[in-house]
């Protein structure tokens, strides 16, 4: 099996050693080709990989980059990128009070987004905060901004970290919903992730599209859009010759849980027995089952509310961010 991964004009293949020289010479015959050899960055990403052993994805210069490019590299480091329980506050009205152009609060924006595309899911929360204040920030809206830069100076070493696993591929989920918390709108977030083997694979922090009356109704909506990614997810592997067990999604809402089971019937959620439908449908397929956990052991809460310092650095490490230079250090000794 060879596989193949195109951006523009960088190439990564995923093959056997002997496989892929085939490949590139097979495309140097047609094409004018840089072999770079072993990837070791790619896309603003350092790669650091031992065959059988672990995957590392990290961005440590680009965060130096940036915090250098914004002024803050000698910052006072914080332990969070957001406050316990801090409220966003609605957006100001006030146009003499937005939009400094003298402040680069976009720019910081869009950098911190490229983070949590990549690398950094433990900034997807505060950064669906800050997006919501693009179209007319404040000072204060600033100074938020440059507290996850601040978190990201202490944590830039921190990346995603693979290791094989002795079981089969098990494509396991959590979601979650925080109901009602925008104090413009009234819409809840939803949040979740996807695992392959207990190592983060996809995720979401997004503001839900509609406003629910109920937290078991904000919760459906979590758990449908949780469970349309995954199905993808499962698509995706199947077309890999990748085969996997019934995923199980995890919810720490007991009601939205009963509500999926009954298909829908509840007069509470007339108007998302649709998501429960699709759900239930899945389930009885066998692709998805829906379990109950509890919300202190719910890694998706990180995508939906800002934490405090010790709650946040629990479901951090859960999504396996670890230090990435300690990790590849520890894997040398080893090795030697």
């Amino acid at each position: 099996m060879i596989y193949l991964t195109v951006y523009v004009d960088d190439i990564v293949i995923a093959a056997k050693p002997a496989d892929i020289e085939t490949v590139v010479r097979q495309l140097s015959a047609r094409f004018e080709v840089k072999d770079l050899g072993r990837v070791k960055h790619l896309l603003g990403m350092e790669i650091n990989f031992q065959p059988g052993v672990i995957l590392c994805l990290s961005q440590t210069a680009y965060i130096e980059r940036m915090a250098a490019h914004f002024r803050m590299e000698h910052a006072k480091m914080v332990r969070s990128p957001q406050m316990h329980n801090e409220r966003m506050p609605p957006i100001e009205t006030d146009k003499t009070q937005v939009n400094d152009e003298s402040l680069p609060y976009r720019e910081i924006v869009g950098s911190l987004q490229y983070l949590v595309a990549c690398t950094q899911p433990d900034m997807a929360s505060v950064v669906r905060c800050l997006g919501k204040y693009n179209g007319a920030y404040t000072r204060a809206n600033f100074t938020m901004a440059k507290r996850a830069i601040r978190y990201l100076l202490g944590t830039k070493n921190y990346g995603l970290v693979y290791r094989p696993a002795d079981t089969s591929p098990l494509l396991t989920a959590f979601a979650d919903a925080d109901h009602a918390m925008c104090a413009d709108t009234s819409r809840s977030n939803t949040g979740f992730v996807l695992q392959l083997n207990g190592c983060a694979w996809m995720w979401k922090s997004k503001q839900q599209s509609r406003v629910t009356t109920n937290t078991c109704a904000s919760e459906l909506v979590a758990a449908c859009d949780c469970v349309d990614n995954l199905i993808w997810a499962r698509q995706l592997l199947a077309e890999l010759h990748v085969k996997t067990e019934t995923s199980t999604v995890h919810c720490d809402n007991q009601s939205a849980l009963h509500v999926i089971a009954n298909r829908g019937n509840s007069k509470k959620v007339q108007r998302f027995a649709k998501e429960a439908r699709m759900i239930a449908e899945f389930v009885d397929e066998g692709a998805v089952e829906m379990k109950y956990v509890s919300t202190a052991d719910n890694v998706a809460d990180i995508f939906t509310k800002a934490l405090g310092p010790q709650r946040f650095e629990y479901l951090r490490d859960r999504l396996n961010l670890e230090d990435v230079v300690s990790v590849w250090s520890n894997v040398h000794e080893r090795m030697d």
